[in-house]
């Protein structure tokens, strides 16, 4: 892998569930809480890059068109950069990993954030990492369950950081310790036992997405807003037998850096567009390749087919006119081509369905 020697114009993003962090080599990473693209246009306002890497939750690569919406909207916001590229947190924590010697073969990530808990397989050899599997599974949300803001418990869990995981690793031994006063929250202070209590859901689908991974040699890599929280590690420990590689709070932005510079390479997988189309008003048979987003001019009706390795997925009738054309993978199917009109417009969506 070649890197450039100059890294001002690398930038590495994770827009997560709840924060967006920035990466920037010889800088300090920065968080900007609120909705995603909000938070993703305050965090990139003022920045510039020759190459961007955004990472994305890995559910957006299984939830069919729904999830292509969702890195369509990821991707109007990100007009202004010339070269940007979005790839699934779980990727981007193992590209970190590589990167910082902390990983040299195939891990596990299990990131454990606000939204639940998602637990990946990747392959690694040499610098490059593959996302071979991932599974999400939602979990009830912590802050209504402690009745507090997420703002304010992500203030508490900060600043009482230490007096907490005391407070909680005194409770999981002993139940005397259970009533223990461990975060402050708006002026209240929530019990060990109440902190346990709201993050039970989150134990269980912790232990059951491990479980699933039992069978795969190599480390398990805990990341997400939760990688920190000592009943996460707990929960991993009474599932495996063993403790976790606790990642930074940033290594998911990290790791998109470190994509960006080219130091760890995620391949990603990529179709050709068979289709019809209008050439110096002549029609032709079009073969293009769709990581190009080239422009196609569709006639009304026409159905369009993707060859993406040894399979070959079709769409229903397109819809007419002049579009810049892509297409989203999807872990659990063929994906999506999108059409971008070029005379400005929303995305169109054509899920694709494997060619009879």
């Amino acid at each position: 892998m070649n890197s450039q020697d100059g890294d001002a114009g690398w930038l590495g993003v994770d827009s997560g569930s709840v924060h967006t962090r920035t990466a920037r080599s010889g800088a300090e990473s920065q968080v900007v809480c609120g909705d995603r693209s909000a938070a993703l246009r305050s965090a990139l306002a003022g920045q510039a890059a020759a190459r961007l890497v955004v990472a994305v939750p890995d559910a957006w690569s299984r939830s069919g068109p729904a999830g292509a919406l969702e890195r369509e909207s990821l991707v109007r916001t990100l007009g202004g950069f010339a070269q940007h590229s979005v790839v699934e947190s779980s990727l981007a924590v193992v590209a970190f990993a590589v990167s910082s010697g902390l990983a040299d073969g195939s891990c596990a990530v299990l990131d454990v954030g606000a939204a639940g808990v998602t637990a990946a397989w990747c392959e690694v050899e040499g610098a490059t990492v593959r996302l071979v599997r991932s599974t999400t599974t939602p979990c009830a949300s912590f802050d209504a369950a402690l009745g507090h803001r997420h703002e304010d418990l992500h203030v508490a869990l900060t600043q009482f950081h230490e007096r907490g995981n005391h407070a909680l690793n005194a409770a999981m031994r002993l139940s005397r310790y259970l009533r223990t006063p461990a975060y402050r929250v708006a002026g209240s202070w929530l019990t060990a036992e109440s902190v346990i209590n709201a993050f039970e859901p989150f134990v269980t689908a912790i232990q059951a997405t491990v479980t699933g991974l039992l069978p795969l040699a190599g480390p398990i890599l805990l990341a997400g807003g939760f990688a920190r929280f000592p009943l996460t590690a707990q929960a991993v420990r009474d599932a495996v037998g063993s403790s976790p590689v606790v990642m930074p709070d940033d290594a998911a932005a990290r790791g998109a850096l470190a994509l960006a510079r080219g130091v760890v390479d995620a391949p990603r997988p990529s179709g050709r567009l068979l289709v019809d189309r209008v050439v110096n008003g002549l029609l032709e048979v079009g073969d293009l390749p769709l990581d190009t987003e080239p422009v196609v001019e569709v006639p009304a009706g026409l159905h369009a087919t993707v060859r993406l390795g040894t399979s070959v997925g079709v769409t229903p009738g397109l819809a007419e006119g002049r579009h810049r054309a892509a297409w989203w993978p999807n872990r659990d199917d063929l994906g999506a081509v999108v059409l971008r009109p070029l005379d400005g417009g929303h995305p169109l969506i054509y899920p694709l369905v494997e060619a009879p």
